[in-house]
């Protein structure tokens, strides 16, 4: 099971935390598509956050089966920018969620 927390203020990312992995999806399968789709929204994510010269984060964990970031501070001119991310990150997570509801737990607090 994955679990992913989204705290947002104001449209924008504020906490991201998931950890977990998702179950391999068949037999013959050697991949979980529910983990290699979070996966990928996370860390993209993560690495776009983390080379913003704009947006100042606290990285806690960044590996394999877990994300612990905190947003710290973000320029006004990168307001817009992190509200988009955020809606990109959000709206992907939910879609992975609605496909694989038996993978990925999804929570979002304040309600997004």
């Amino acid at each position: 099971m994955i679990r992913c927390i989204v705290e947002a203020d104001n449209g924008m990312l504020r906490v991201l935390h998931s950890s977990g992995h998702g179950d391999v999806d068949n037999r013959d399968a050697r991949v979980s598509i529910s983990c290699a789709a979070v996966s990928t929204l996370l860390r993209t994510a993560g690495v776009l956050l983390e080379t913003s010269e704009q947006v100042m984060i606290e990285l806690k964990k960044f590996q394999p089966g877990e994300i612990d970031l905190r947003v710290k501070h973000v320029d006004e001119k990168a307001e817009q920018w992190l509200r988009g991310l955020t809606d990109m990150l959000i709206r992907g997570l939910e879609d992975v969620q609605r496909d694989f509801p038996a993978q990925v737990q999804l929570s979002q607090s304040p309600k997004y």
